[in-house]
């Protein structure tokens, strides 16, 4: 970058270097999907649903005790009741926040292990 440009810069609008910077952003985008030289679409006659394998992640069901959570936990009780042997299920996060497991001689332990134990209750099937 040359002095004349930093200074014309220093006299520009914060509106005109905000119209160029969003100028410079936008040409650097691309509105296609991008795909590798040697990708090739598969048929869908090729698909084998017989090995598909499913995989449920569940994330911060430490509140199973609401009435939003109980939906979204019996709404995925019925999903893997419908699903095959090739199903997985995985519980994510922190369910017991924000200070992790407390000790069984804590008062709130209780309450924890039923935090950790209530979601997983729901899908003894796995």
């Amino acid at each position: 970058m040359n002095l004349s440009f930093k200074s014309y810069l220093k006299k520009t609008s914060p509106a005109a270097k905000m119209f160029l910077l969003s100028g410079l952003l936008l040409s650097c985008a691309t509105y296609n999907v991008k795909k590798g030289e040697n990708l090739h679409e598969m048929p869908q006659s090729e698909v084998k649903k017989d090995n598909d394998f499913q995989i449920f992640l569940v994330g911060d069901a430490g509140n199973a005790e609401e009435i939003q959570a109980q939906q979204t936990l019996n709404f995925l009780k019925n999903k893997i009741d419908s699903a095959n042997s090739n199903s997985m299920l995985i519980f994510l996060g922190d369910n017991i926040y924000p200070l992790g497991m407390p000790k069984e001689s804590d008062k709130g332990y209780a309450l924890a292990k039923e935090k950790m134990e209530k979601p997983a209750g729901n899908n003894q099937k796995f």
